[in-house]
């Protein structure tokens, strides 16, 4: 299972480690992560990953996450790929200009630089080349 579940037979949640779940889908019923959640041997505790719900006070979200609004959301620059990690898109030298567009989203982009991810306002588009929001009929390279 993904994440390295914890695996111990249970019959309810009680049996189980703090947030973990007693799976009753399988035979026999283990305790394992909510969706959205890894275990982690290391830390035993399971981790949300992007996406996770989670509640701020005992928020346990993976590397580079942190709890919004009742959501694991990548932090500053940070966006998930497809594993669900939050990876940097930003090069390593950043180069001048220092935004790039978020990746398969045309409104939002990153400053690499601030470390930073910005939405623009309705109806524009951030523009790559002009490094700025604009009018969608002058951002040619993204729909």
């Amino acid at each position: 299972m993904k994440g390295g579940d914890y695996q111990a037979p249970c019959e309810s949640n009680i049996d189980c480690r703090a947030n973990l779940v007693c799976n009753k889908t399988v035979t026999p019923s283990v305790c394992s992560c909510e969706l959205f959640y890894q275990y982690h041997p290391a830390i035993r505790k399971c981790r949300g990953d992007p996406g996770a719900v989670c509640d701020r006070a005992t928020a346990e979200c993976v590397d580079n996450a942190e709890c919004r609004d009742g959501a694991c959301e990548c932090s500053k620059q940070f966006v998930p790929d497809e594993n669900k990690t939050c990876v940097d898109p930003c090069p390593l030298q950043t180069p001048n200009p220092s935004r790039i567009r978020y990746p398969g989203n045309c409104r939002k982009f990153i400053d690499c630089q601030q470390k930073s991810k910005t939405e623009c306002p309705e109806p524009t588009m951030f523009n790559l080349r002009k490094q700025l929001c604009d009018y969608p009929k002058d951002v040619l390279d993204c729909r």
